[in-house]
C-alpha cells in the first residue's frame, strides 16, 4: 500500500517515517509475536506478492547472516542483531524494511511514541 501511495522513486526516509508511524500502534501485536515465537524483528517487504510481512527471530537472523555471501550484508545483519538483543518488548520493537533498496532497521519506543 505504501509503495503504491509513494511510487517507485518515494524516498527511503519518507517511507521509514510513514512505517514508523503506522507502527506506532503496533506495540501488542509485536509482542505477541514476540512471547510465542521468541525474540527477534518484524520484517516488512513492501511490494512483495507473498510474505510481506513476517518475523524473524534471533536465531534465524544468526543462520541468515552466517548463510550470506555478502560480508556488507552479514556485517549488517550482525548489526541488527546485537540491537535486537537489546530490545526490551514492552518498551520497544525492532523492524526491518526489506525493499528493492536494501535493508534498513530501525526501532519504535512506545514510550515516545505515547509521549508525543
Amino acid at each position: 500500500m505504501l509503495q503504491g501511495i509513494l511510487g517507485d522513486e518515494g524516498k527511503p526516509e519518507y517511507l521509514d517515517s510513514v512505517v514508523k508511524m503506522v507502527l506506532g500502534d503496533m506495540g501488542e501485536f509485536f509482542h505477541k509475536f514476540w512471547q510465542q515465537l521468541g525474540p527477534g524483528v518484524m520484517v516488512l517487504q513492501p511490494g512483495a506478492e507473498d510474505k510481506g510481512m513476517f518475523w524473524l527471530t534471533l536465531a534465524q537472523l544468526n543462520q541468515a547472516k552466517e548463510d550470506s555471501d555478502s560480508k556488507e550484508f552479514a556485517d549488517h545483519l550482525e548489526t541488527i542483531i546485537l540491537a535486537a538483543q537489546k530490545i526490551d518488548p514492552d518498551e520497544k520493537a525492532g523492524y526491518m524494511i526489506w525493499d528493492q533498496r536494501g535493508t534498513r532497521y530501525f526501532e519504535v519506543d512506545y514510550n515516545k511514541v505515547t509521549d508525543s
